[in-house]
């Protein structure tokens, strides 16, 4: 059994899988495998992770299947004491996983998270303070957890399952998977679950990991398709979450995420769809009549909203689709 196992999901990153492969094998941790699964990738990203010559990598191929699907296929296949995540187009400090397992095993804790560096494609970061000797490390004990899962979502604690590790053990203990009938956030009910799991976690405030924000990205294009109900179905992920571990009082969390950015996001979005006026107000209609959007609208306000689509929200709330798809429709026409 190795220390940490460092699940790698690739597909179709040719052109950044050996940076990302690299900076892994470079890890001044050296007691490490790397399980790379490619994802049906229809470019070279497959044979340049075989010209990868280290003994530590363990290559699988699988169908297309989704990134949720990659990830359960290196949780299957890893051995370590702890799991890892990096994206096959981001890459990682030469010290990030010395520092973690090194934090996991003073402190026993089931989960340690760093910090990372969000980068735009094309740019480089360098972590010019990044060899803290002594690093600010907190701890959080089971009980000090819940209050952090009361507030997970509205602090953004469940994005990113990258910013970490889990102990392995924890994971097959529960049966922690990630999601795989989600298109947007898979990884916040894994790592919710694995709050939910852990007897203790620890943070450290040194920035580990690149994350690269790429042209074209789905997080990155203008109008998503189906953006409400990929969005409406993490909200029930997360909900039977909780529910399934009988996790008191998070509905408070949970509606004011969904009234400070997800409406945000929704309403945004529908602004650069260019659908039918018909259409546009069924759309409307939905989202008001969810669970999601209308048990936000009972706790909260939506003058909460800092931009100017707390005007949108509220005429959402109350349920003015006419004028919401008008206002849409001319926006529309206007922006193009």
């Amino acid at each position: 059994m190795c220390r940490v196992s460092i699940i790698v999901p690739a597909y179709n990153v040719e052109k950044h899988i050996k940076r990302c492969i690299r900076s892994i094998l470079n890890q001044t941790l050296n007691d490490i495998e790397v399980i790379i699964i490619d994802d049906g990738s229809m470019d070279h990203t497959y044979d340049l992770c075989k010209s990868m010559d280290d003994a530590r990598i363990n290559i699988i191929r699988q169908n297309n299947s989704g990134a949720a699907a990659a990830r359960n296929r290196g949780l299957e296949a890893a051995t370590g004491e702890f799991i890892g995540f990096v994206d096959g187009d981001d890459y990682i400090e030469p010290n990030m996983y010395e520092l973690l397992y090194s934090i996991a095993k003073e402190t026993n804790a089931d989960i340690v998270n760093g910090s990372y560096f969000m980068e735009k494609d094309g740019c480089t970061s360098f972590a010019a303070t990044n060899r803290i000797e002594q690093p600010e490390v907190k701890l959080y004990s089971k009980m000090q957890m819940k209050d952090v899962i009361r507030h997970a979502n509205e602090e953004k604690t469940l994005w990113f399952a990258w910013k970490g590790i889990y102990s392995r053990r924890m994971i097959e203990e529960n049966s922690i998977r990630i999601p795989v009938d989600l298109v947007l956030g898979e990884e916040t009910p894994f790592v919710l679950e694995c709050l939910l799991c852990a007897h203790k976690m620890a943070t450290v405030d040194t920035k580990l990991y690149h994350y690269i924000q790429r042209q074209g990205s789905l997080t990155k294009t203008k109008h998503k398709n189906g953006y409400f109900e990929k969005l409406n179905k993490l909200y029930e992920e997360k909900k039977e979450v909780y529910q399934r571990h009988d996790f008191k009082n998070y509905e408070n969390d949970l509606n004011k995420y969904t009234m400070l950015h997800t409406i945000p996001m929704i309403l945004s979005n529908e602004l650069e769809g260019g659908k039918s006026l018909s259409e546009q107000r069924r759309v409307f209609k939905t989202m008001r009549n969810s669970d999601m959007v209308s048990s936000a609208f009972k706790t909260c306000s939506p003058y909460s909203i800092s931009s100017k689509l707390k005007y949108m929200a509220v005429l959402l709330k109350y349920r003015q689709y006419t004028i919401l798809s008008l206002l849409c429709k001319l926006f529309f026409i206007y922006a193009i």
